[in-house]
């Protein structure tokens, strides 16, 4: 559509302009062109009363004025409802709608349809023609100073440009977008007696016809379901505008069209060997994508972890084959619309960028792909992912809800699981590469934050591009800033930070002076065996684990027991505890325990289980599902482990006996007998006499000493004797259940 557009029309009107000059907009230009195409058809006349009301809206002031002096005059005349007086004449005007003023030029309607009614009830067929002509005149007039820099007008010229559309498509697309937003509602009711209009299907588009003299073929052409007005999804299956192009359409998107359906991905990349996923898959992906060709379609399915790196990679592999990365926008841009998003705006922005790519080689990304694959009608699904020519990569963090039969629809997929310690290493090593930030910190702070916390790629990016943006003119350290951020992280996330080390949590570890049920140096003797085996396995042999049991009341030396081998085998000591496994959602719990035994076979790890009662529990006795399948899951991974497994448990009798059966060494940790109560006292508060009394305490454990040794440590020494540190451990004993349940303390 150009400048000289309504001259072009107004010529085929074939009526003298006026020399009046109006600036007016382009969508009352349009509407006033819509209402003259529809009134040139003869069944309309004389014209129903609903369009004068309409109508009369769009003409002058001075015009209006002179249709409802001549016709009220006229409607007085004929009908005499009035004396014809001044007086009456002004009630008449006030009754019906507008005010009287015989001087002024112009004249205020307070109510059309009450002054439509008398032009109508007048003579209806000759205020209709002279209300077609008033029309015509109005365009003419109004167009000659037209302001082509009318927002409206500038954005309808992009949607021409943008599309390549011819004036048919345009004209189609800006009436759908006026009958949308309520500009045109009133002009359906002269079209009810048509026949094909009863049936109450496609009603813009049989007026659209009408009003444009378009025949059937010419319509159907536009609207087929390969024409590119479909292709696009500008135009819906119920012959409605999409909402991207109705909002770019009314000015509340971007100028740039094509930011309401997608944007060219230009964030930074990695070179495809830096991410820590299987170098197989990355490579069999890569050769999927450069070998695609349009004949048929390509679905491939990042799932996993958030923050583990699935749209850094997509970007990688579009980088590597030189292709453009084109992200499908989640929501509008320029405002905050994701309240009111819909699973359908995804799929017409997917479909816009699918033509606009046409012939040409580009990668889709439809990140934070949930709800459309969790929620969308699986058959629509299907075919919707089977007719797109364009290889596309989904990501989602839940395929939990996915149908299997879309499922069966990737081509192929790829789970991004959290990552474990090495590939947390070769993850902070990508991110200080790719932001030049290698001399940021040192190498032993790097591996020492990749030990500490479990924040994914994008924390990891996030604190490294804060400590290089504060790095001068701040109190800040860089070490310290990233400490700040990945603090941050881990507790906004709930994510472990620091995770307990295989350091002492007591003063001194003294095997001597615990209470087994069983022979400790040759459990050690075992340990140190194992370890020597376990040192010498490579990838590919069998599995082999030493499984250890320790058991016992709370605070007995169990938790301190897997830290003493963990410094004596030299090795990381990986513990999991029952919050940072257990997950309310289904299958979730299963996946923690698969992803702490691979962490700990990858790393060369110790693992260690505590308050494992809770994973561990009797299967007779179990009245859930999930209660089972973590039970079975967790005795899979220890059957094909590689290393030494430790689990801690208060409550013996309440495990599993085939679990029981695995560990092969079961070690009970009982309260201290009267000697090892002197050895801890003299460990933990050698400055004091033994008092005689305190080899007579019962269900006395290192834990007590360790709680009592905390709360006393800070006091000076004159506060302090052997008999107030009695009476400290007397205490600890008090506040004991008969069964110490509930007490977790940990030595």
């Amino acid at each position: 559509m150009n400048s000289t557009y309504f001259n072009d029309f107004i010529k085929t009107a074939k009526i003298k302009p006026s020399k009046r000059r109006i600036k007016d907009d382009f969508i009352t230009l349009k509407k006033i062109e819509f209402w003259i195409r529809a009134l040139q058809h003869s069944w309309l006349f004389p014209f129903p009363q609903i369009y004068f009301n309409a109508v009369l809206k769009l003409l002058s002031p001075k015009v209006q004025k002179e249709i409802i002096d001549k016709s009220f005059s006229s409607f007085i005349k004929e009908r005499k409802p009035i004396k014809n007086s001044r007086t009456n004449i002004e009630e008449f005007y006030r009754e019906n709608g507008c005010s009287f003023s015989p001087k002024s030029e112009y004249i205020e309607i307070s109510d059309y349809s009450s002054v439509a009614t008398i032009i109508h009830s007048d003579d209806a067929s000759k205020w209709s023609h002279f209300i077609y002509k008033a029309l015509i005149n109005e365009l003419i007039s109004r167009q000659k100073v037209f302001n082509e820099q009318d927002p409206y007008y500038k954005r309808i010229k992009i949607l021409k440009n943008e599309l390549h559309l011819n004036n048919l498509e345009l004209n189609l697309i800006i009436f759908l977008w006026f009958k949308q937003n309520d500009i045109l509602n009133d002009i359906e009711d002269g079209y009810n007696e048509l026949d094909e209009f009863n049936s109450m299907c496609r009603k813009d588009i049989i007026i659209f016809k009408q009003i444009f003299e378009s025949d059937q073929d010419e319509i159907e052409s536009i609207l087929h379901e390969n024409s590119p007005l479909r292709k696009m999804a500008v135009i819906t299956p119920e012959d409605r505008l999409s909402s991207a192009i109705n909002n770019f359409l009314n000015g509340i998107s971007d100028i740039d069209l094509n930011k309401s359906f997608f944007e060219i991905d230009q964030g930074p990349t990695l070179s495809l060997d830096q991410f820590p996923i299987d170098k197989t898959d990355i490579h069999y992906i890569h050769e999927l994508l450069k070998n695609y060709d349009e004949s048929h379609s390509l679905n491939i399915l990042f799932y996993g972890t958030e923050g583990t790196g699935k749209t850094e990679l997509s970007r990688s592999l579009a980088k590597s084959l030189d292709w453009p990365l084109i992200k499908i926008q989640i929501a509008n841009q320029s405002n905050d619309f994701k309240k009111d998003y819909k699973s359908s705006d995804r799929f017409e922005a997917i479909s816009y960028a699918d033509y606009k790519f046409r012939g040409q080689k580009a990668l889709f990304l439809v990140d934070e792909a949930d709800t459309i694959l969790n929620q969308s009608e699986k058959g629509f699904l299907n075919l919707f992912m089977e007719k797109i020519k364009h290889p596309i990569i989904w990501i989602t963090n839940n395929i939990e809800c996915i149908e299997r039969s879309t499922n069966r629809r990737f081509d192929y997929s790829v789970e991004f699981e959290k990552f474990k310690k090495k590939r947390r290493i070769d993850v902070w090593k990508s991110v200080l590469k790719t932001h030049n930030a290698n001399d940021l910190i040192s190498e032993n702070t790097m591996l020492e934050f990749a030990e500490k916390t479990e924040v994914t790629a994008g924390g990891i990016t996030q604190a490294i591009v804060q400590a290089k943006r504060l790095q001068e003119g701040s109190s800040f350290t860089p070490e310290a800033v990233i400490h700040q951020v990945l603090n941050a992280q881990s507790k906004l996330l709930n994510l472990e930070f620091s995770p307990m080390k295989n350091k002492p949590m007591s003063r001194s570890y003294d095997l001597n002076a615990l209470n087994i049920n069983c022979n400790m140096q040759l459990v050690i003797k075992s340990v140190l065996g194992f370890n020597e085996c376990w040192n010498k396995m490579k990838e590919d042999d069998p599995p082999q684990s030493l499984n250890i049991l320790l058991y016992g009341n709370p605070g007995t030396g169990k938790s301190e027991f897997a830290r003493y081998v963990s410094r004596l085998l030299d090795r990381p000591l990986i513990t999991k505890t029952a919050s940072s496994l257990l997950n309310c959602y289904l299958g979730e719990t299963e996946k923690s325990i698969k992803n702490a035994f691979e962490e700990a076979t990858e790393s060369g790890s110790i693992l260690f289980f505590d308050e494992a009662d809770s994973f561990l529990s009797d299967r007779t006795g179990a009245q859930k599902q999930w209660e089972i399948t973590q039970v079975n899951e967790l005795l899979m991974r220890m059957e094909h482990f590689k290393g030494i497994f430790i689990a801690a448990t208060n409550f013996n009798e309440h495990l599993d006996s085939a679990c029981r059966r695995r560990f092969p060494i079961k070690v009970g940790f009982d309260y201290l007998k009267s000697d090892g109560i002197e050895k801890m006292w003299k460990i933990y508060f050698p400055k004091f006499d033994f008092p005689v009394a305190a080899a007579r305490l019962q269900a006395l454990a290192p834990g007590d000493f360790n709680a009592v040794y905390n709360n006393i440590r800070y006091l000076p020494e004159e506060f302090l004797s052997s008999e107030s540190i009695l009476n400290n451990l007397e205490k600890e004993i008090q506040s004991k259940s008969p069964l110490c349940q509930g007490r977790k303390m940990g030595f």
